[in-house]
């Protein structure tokens, strides 16, 4: 007996598992179906063919068609086994189906194609080298079958960006059942990780420039010879995942202003893909209302900490607390007056900061009009900068920026990108938020200006981790990410200011739980 690759290709709901609902899938993604297509015909050997297995059901859900180079092979206990077409063959059960095609020198590749009962049998039985799976996060609908619980033995090995199709965002994972010593050892450049090399190229024959990887081209030799990539880790989540883990394993122990020592190295780099996906990490939760409602706040040029209170968001309770803001020198301000930060020099900036309380109109520059009149009049200019950072109003400030400067680039075709600079930054509270902070802003600029939004890059200076954050993190970085969720606007906003939170539609989120960690101030 020739031993052959048995692969499982699903699709699934990212919560439920849910595959199916009265015989037939419950979306529609037409690249998934192309995904399909491409990996169940992906074979080395002209001469041979792929068989793929699937029971009574599925083969009636596909219209009992056969599929073009492909053997089907039904499971069914009723259907004859005298079929007429010599691409499709019937057996009683999914035993003497593998064992025929394992002696049949004519088949390369077998693929197990659903549904629920032949999912679970084959891999009950052991006959499963690899899954393809596609994660679709779609759960307020309704199933009947689902996708069993994928064993142990078997170990993701790839996890793409996040695609959106009709707003639902999906994803593509490869699991291989291997030892998990045997997986961590292998090395891609060899080969032993074809399904990866195989998947990646097919992926980008299905999306092309949607794909950023196809955008941003790296020779393979060098992301392989990287230690810190062992597999294909596409989903941008991974970025910040991988980032937590650089600091754990090689930050320098710091003392700080706060009492609270980090751990910090300095000089890192994200990039985020917003035309797929929204970047809201799915590995905790994260509050996305509050992220909103602090950069209206800031988009108002407001410096009033109440305001935000007033909305139950407390990000800037700590740093506007009366404790705080004698500790600082500023004792002489009401509590949760600010004084002149992001908001303040995003609208008004160098203007002369007396209180929370004073009208501003016309006080400063006004950054944010000039920069959206310059990206709608002129949007190959290279000066789309956003700045925050004001050396003569750093003392009155109750926190210097953190997120110090964005610039923004209008593509060939029409698209907006941002590119952030932090000077420091809380990788454990801070970053998710200003990652998806600076997206919607991104997004916002993009609407109000007639583009459609594009990448987000994020550099950052000290990134640290607080030394009351290590277990958090460690218990975050257990987790496997899910697919990123899509946000749209439920409405066309000609002026900045007057997006409101019920604007806001977030779709597909379905992320692990919150994980609390406390504000070092």
């Amino acid at each position: 007996m020739s031993e052959k690759n048995v692969s499982i290709v699903v699709a699934a709901s990212v919560l439920s598992s849910g595959i199916g609902i009265n015989g037939q899938l419950p979306w529609s993604i037409s690249e998934d179906l192309k995904f399909f297509s491409k990996i169940t015909n992906n074979k080395c050997d002209s001469n041979k063919k792929n068989a793929l297995i699937m029971g009574r059901k599925t083969w009636d859900s596909i219209g009992r068609r056969p599929l073009k180079n492909r053997i089907i092979v039904v499971i069914s206990s009723s259907l004859p086994q005298d079929e007429a077409d010599p691409n499709v063959v019937v057996f009683r059960n999914l035993e003497d189906s593998i064992e025929n095609l394992m002696n049949d020198d004519s088949i390369e590749n077998i693929f197990v194609c659903g549904g629920e009962s032949i999912y679970r049998d084959a891999l009950k039985d052991n006959f499963v080298d690899r899954i393809y799976l596609t994660r679709v996060a779609l759960e307020d609908i309704e199933f009947d079958t689902y996708f069993p619980e994928i064993p142990e033995t078997f170990l993701p090995v790839y996890m793409s960006q996040t695609f959106c199709t009709k707003n639902i965002s999906y994803d593509f994972m490869i699991f291989e059942k291997q030892e998990k010593k045997t997986l961590q050892n292998c090395d891609p450049a060899r080969g032993q990780l074809k399904s990866i090399d195989d998947t990646v190229d097919l992926l980008g024959e299905i999306f092309g420039i949607r794909k950023m990887g196809n955008r941003h081209k790296f020779p393979k030799e060098e992301i392989y010879n990287t230690p810190s990539i062992r597999f294909g880790r596409e989903h941008y989540e991974f970025q910040y995942l991988d980032l937590l883990s650089r600091v754990l394993e090689n930050g320098a122990y710091r003392e700080n202003r706060t009492g609270i020592s980090t751990y910090s190295i300095f000089g890192q780099m994200m990039r985020f893909d917003m035309r797929e996906s929204f970047p809201l990490l799915t590995t905790k939760k994260v509050a996305i209302r509050s992220i909103f409602e602090e950069l209206i706040w800031f988009i108002k040029g407001d410096t009033n900490g109440n305001h935000l209170i007033e909305k139950k968001v407390y990000i800037w309770s700590g740093n506007g607390s009366k404790e705080y803001l004698e500790r600082i020198g500023l004792g002489h301000r009401e509590e949760n007056d600010l004084g002149p930060i992001y908001g303040f020099q995003w609208r008004h900036y160098n203007g002369e900061y007396k209180t929370m309380h004073d009208d501003y109109t016309g006080v400063g520059v006004d950054q944010l009009a000039k920069l959206i009149e310059t990206l709608k009049n002129n949007p190959k200019d290279r000066r789309h900068i956003l700045t925050a950072w004001n050396p003569s109003a750093l003392s009155q400030m109750a926190l210097p920026p953190c997120h110090v400067l964005s610039q923004y680039y209008v593509t060939n075709d029409n698209c907006l990108s941002c590119n952030l600079y932090q000077r420091s930054c809380d990788l454990g509270l801070g970053s998710p938020f200003n990652i998806a902070s600076y997206a919607i802003l991104t997004m916002m600029l993009a609407q109000v200006c007639g583009y459609e939004p594009g990448e987000l890059a994020i550099f950052i200076g000290d990134a640290h981790i607080y030394e009351n954050h290590l277990t958090q993190l460690k218990e975050q970085l257990s987790r496997t990410p899910r697919p990123f969720p899509q946000l749209k606007f439920k409405r066309k906003v000609e002026n900045i200011e007057d997006f409101k939170w019920e604007d806001i539609e977030l779709i597909g989120y379905y992320p692990y739980p919150t994980i609390k960690m406390d504000m070092a101030v």
